[in-house]
């Protein structure tokens, strides 16, 4: 495959904690009482919405710190449909599915430099010398880092259009766009839910390339196949 976009994000919201002010009153049992002067509650302190290019930044650069995640992704292509998965454990195992159409399923795993190739019912291949296989391990290395235009160095050129609810998903659903981007190119939009993103889509000239992201930070094995 020759396009994955990737961005994943995970946001860290902080809550305040707000004191009120309470009033202190002096009593005489030899005199008649004062009026109480009452000091009013201090008004809560309500803390300023973030900005939201900035709540964006915290989700990507927090993503970066997953130790684990699970996706499944929709792209369309000139020659049909890509449907698949793609898994990552940090540091360096990955392993992941791809079918074009109803052709036979592809299985990739990566550990290390090494990399796995099954398509079918053929057998596991070690293409780990290959040019294929070290093409096939930065491209795969690349999807988990968010491609190259939204690498750590690029995040600073997305600017926010909107910021809104995707209620049917329950997430926060931000739409952007590079600063440098074409006129005509599509926005990127990511949603995020519980702080963690949950899919990422970008409209394409031949459809939407759709990613959904779940199981962060879970527990599980990639291993070498053979």
């Amino acid at each position: 495959m020759k396009r994955h976009q990737w961005i994943l994000a995970v946001a860290i919201i902080g809550a305040v904690l707000i004191g009120a002010g309470c009033a202190a009153k002096t009593t005489s049992s030899q005199l008649p009482k004062p009026a109480v002067k009452t000091t009013p509650k201090a008004s809560p302190k309500k803390t300023p919405p973030k900005d939201p290019k900035t709540e964006l930044m915290e989700y990507l650069n927090a993503f970066r710190e997953t130790k684990s995640y699970k996706t499944t992704f929709r792209l369309p292509t000139k020659d049909g449909i890509v449907k698949g998965t793609l898994d990552y454990v940090r540091p360096d195992r990955y392993q992941g599915t791809t079918q074009l159409n109803d052709s036979p399923v592809a299985q990739i795993v990566i550990v290390g430099k090494n990399l796995y190739l099954k398509v079918g019912e053929l057998r596991w291949a070690d293409m780990t010398d290959t040019k294929v296989g070290k093409t096939l391990t930065q491209n795969m290395k690349n999807a988990v880092q968010g491609n190259a235009a939204f690498n750590q160095e690029q995040f600073t050129k997305l600017n926010v259009i909107s910021r809104q609810n995707d209620e049917l998903n329950s997430c926060i659903l931000f739409t952007a766009q590079l600063s440098d981007a074409k006129p005509d190119a599509p926005p990127i939009k990511i949603c995020a839910k519980n702080g963690l993103p949950k899919y990422f889509e970008i409209e394409t000239n031949l459809g939407v390339y759709h990613v959904d992201f779940y199981d962060y930070n879970s527990i599980f094995l990639i291993e070498r196949p053979m």
